[in-house]
């Protein structure tokens, strides 16, 4: 039976150098300004997402849309276009590397982010779109559960993910670049391996390719 990997998208496809966290924030912040959202509702709509433990800026805007009445994928549409992708650069090699994996592995994107933000990542680091990948991928829109998305910063949020697509925890690992992910994942029975630095997703992969689950060699 192959064994599952669940790599992350921001910091995992590409270095965070090309496109940072803060960056995707502001994209949001500017669309709020752009929505004509004043203060009391940005900091009611948090405030909300803080009482129901909430976690993420997707769980965020999900409360706004619904309390400032637009739509949440709109939304997410517009902020993606705020956003400057083009230092993203093109991989090739990475491409491939996901593909002979996927021969022996059951390799899948799963990130926080949401469903918009991938394509655009898909487009500028391989020149594919989802539909054309050749990889499963999984966003923020995959871990929803009554109306509240449950990501995998959350135990429940990566049982409730390998429930739904139906894998075992203890035949999966978890590639990040966020320590803090890797260890709920290792509390939910994954192994994890943090990626950062030389340590890159492709370092990883050639090495997984000449022999098993090296985790050793990238621990944190």
């Amino acid at each position: 039976m192959k064994k599952n990997l669940l790599i992350d998208c921001d910091g995992v496809l590409y270095p965070t150098s090309q496109l940072s966290t803060a960056e995707i924030v502001k994209a949001m912040n500017d669309t709020v300004r752009d929505y004509g959202i004043d203060k009391d509702a940005y900091e009611r709509a948090s405030q909300r997402a803080k009482d129901a433990n909430a976690l993420g800026i997707f769980n965020f805007i999900k409360i706004l849309s619904a309390e400032n009445r637009f739509e949440f994928k709109n939304f997410c549409r517009d902020m993606v276009e705020k956003i400057d992708y083009s230092r993203i650069t093109r991989d090739d090699h990475l491409l491939s590397l996901l593909h002979r994996t996927s021969e022996k592995y059951n390799p899948m994107i799963l990130t926080n982010n949401c469903p918009e933000h991938v394509e655009k990542v898909l487009a500028r680091r391989f020149g594919r779109m989802r539909q054309t990948f050749g990889i499963p991928c999984y966003d923020i829109t995959s871990m929803e559960y009554n109306g509240r998305f449950y990501s995998k910063r959350m135990e429940i949020g990566l049982k409730m993910f390998c429930n739904k697509i139906g894998i075992n925890p203890r035949d999966t690992t978890i590639v990040e670049d966020t320590p803090g992910n890797i260890e709920i994942a290792e509390a939910v029975g994954m192994s994890g391996v943090l990626i950062g630095g030389e340590k890159s997703l492709n370092v990883y992969l050639e090495a997984l390719l000449s022999r098993p689950f090296p985790e050793r060699e990238f621990s944190r």
